[in-house]
């Protein structure tokens, strides 16, 4: 069986694309570690969620979720990340008290995501 230039060519940029695609999603990796540090007095959360990447614009956190008691509280959508080393925000949560269960999912714009909880205390 022959096949034309053009197919040739066709076959090949679509096998090129298909390895660059792989390559991207092969280096993607979910945050490493989230550190959580939450401030009684000023009702704050800070969340460090550490996620090395080469390119903070490319590949970086895009989504943090903020659960409260097991009920979703806050989303937080980025389109970078802070550094090369982490996303890191502090975002306000009023309704926290000593007891309250807090639970953080970093989601990478690629591929994976990490959650892990807190108790106030």
């Amino acid at each position: 069986m022959r096949i034309s230039r053009q197919e040739f060519f066709k076959m090949c940029g679509l096998g090129f694309i298909g390895a660059a695609a792989f390559a991207r999603q092969a280096h993607a990796t979910p945050p490493s570690e989230i550190i959580l540090e939450f401030n009684n007095e000023l009702k704050e959360l800070k969340v460090n969620c550490v996620h090395h990447t080469l390119n903070e614009k490319v590949h970086y956190i895009k989504t943090i979720n903020i659960y409260l008691d097991d009920k979703e509280y806050l989303t937080r959508t980025y389109t970078d990340q802070t550094n090369k080393e982490a996303r890191i925000d502090t975002i306000k949560i009023k309704d926290a008290k000593p007891g309250s269960k807090i639970g953080v999912e970093g989601i990478c714009n690629i591929r994976g995501s990490k959650k892990v909880e807190m108790t106030v205390k």
